[in-house]
């Protein structure tokens, strides 16, 4: 096959079949055990090259000819699989504590935050030092830097969070004006230096726009492109990443004896599912979530995130407890908190 049109309903087929007898590693990791492809990541695999070859049939693209025709139809690509609404949760409260009470300084800083609050990785390590509200006890998501900063869903909105959460939040700060709130382990321990060193928001948005200036022509093409431009930003001022997260994550796991099965990215779904339980109501829960509003009702209720969420921090009182617990003994006193 050597041009895009030979890309036929054949290759299609063809194509699905072979994902379906795929040997992948979790990753791409070397040395990882392979295994055959999920369903649903063979249906990620085909719905992406739809997509990619939809784009490239845009009038305002125009890198496939006019008569070409995708041959990846919905009989070929198929529905995306939907999970069991009766799965166990992977992290449950219970672990979740056992997790924290092995948590060293910056695990609890980084990590436990994620373990309360139903936040994507990706989020957590976007936060910026202005995003806390200590005042309130509310957490700020949303778009930043004329739309080049964003999250998943795109949304704006605030989440409240717990008094045991503050100390953790305050040595994140660590006495700082600007800059990422959370930090990589060496720059946090005080054993590398972050490269801009910011003391206001203003200062960071100054030291983007010059970066963006000095990216080579043709490097920032989408919004993708910005955001990743800006994440890599942060992680210069000295801002951890997921990858990060997600290996120190893993490591606690293992020394519980917990080997496969479980990601980062699980512990939201053991917070949102917890949040139900508790009795969060559905419009807060979307909202809380970073999700699209998708019902009208939004346009007419004013949602109440304090009172819904005091419903769920009572609820995980003993997972709050052993923050508060471990906290005191690696950060120091509460009350030595600026």
């Amino acid at each position: 096959m050597t041009l895009a049109m030979d890309l036929d309903r054949e290759f299609a087929v063809g194509l699905r079949a072979s994902l379906f007898d795929a040997q992948v590693t979790g990753n791409g990791r070397a040395g990882a055990l392979p295994r055959s492809m999920s369903v649903r990541q063979v249906h990620n695999v085909l719905a992406t090259l739809r997509g990619m070859l939809a784009w490239a049939l845009r009038p305002d693209v125009r890198t496939l000819p006019a008569e070409f025709v995708n041959p990846l139809g919905p009989d070929v690509v198929g529905r995306k699989p939907a999970k069991d609404p009766l799965r166990a949760v992977k992290l449950p409260q219970e672990l979740r504590i056992r997790r924290v009470e092995a948590m060293d300084a910056w695990q609890l800083c980084h990590l436990a935050p994620s373990l309360v609050l139903p936040m994507r990785p990706d989020e957590a390590t976007g936060l910026l030092i202005a995003d806390v509200d200590f005042e309130r006890r509310r957490l700020r998501f949303g778009t930043r830097l004329g739309g080049r900063d964003f999250n998943k869903g795109r949304q704006s909105f605030e989440v409240p969070f717990p008094a045991e959460l503050e100390p953790v939040l305050r040595a994140c700060v660590a006495g700082r004006g600007a800059g990422p709130l959370h930090r990589g382990r060496g720059v946090f321990e005080g054993l590398a230096s972050p490269g801009p060193n910011v003391l206001e928001d203003g200062e960071i948005e100054t030291t983007y726009k010059a970066t963006l200036a000095a990216a080579g022509r043709g490097t920032v093409l989408t919004e993708q492109d910005a955001k990743a431009a800006f994440r890599r930003l942060l992680r210069t001022m000295g801002g951890a990443s997921c990858d990060r997260l997600s290996r120190e994550f893993g490591g606690l796991l293992r020394g519980l004896g917990i080997v496969r099965g479980v990601r980062f990215y699980d512990a939201r779904a053991a917070v949102t599912t917890e949040m139900n339980r508790s009795g969060v109501p559905g419009l807060e829960l979307r909202n809380l979530t970073g999700h699209a509003p998708g019902d009208v009702l939004n346009a007419y209720v004013t949602l109440d995130p304090d009172g819904a969420m005091a419903a769920y921090f009572r609820a995980i009182g003993p997972l709050l407890s052993a923050i508060d617990s471990r906290g005191r003994l690696l950060l120091g006193p509460r009350d030595a908190a600026p």
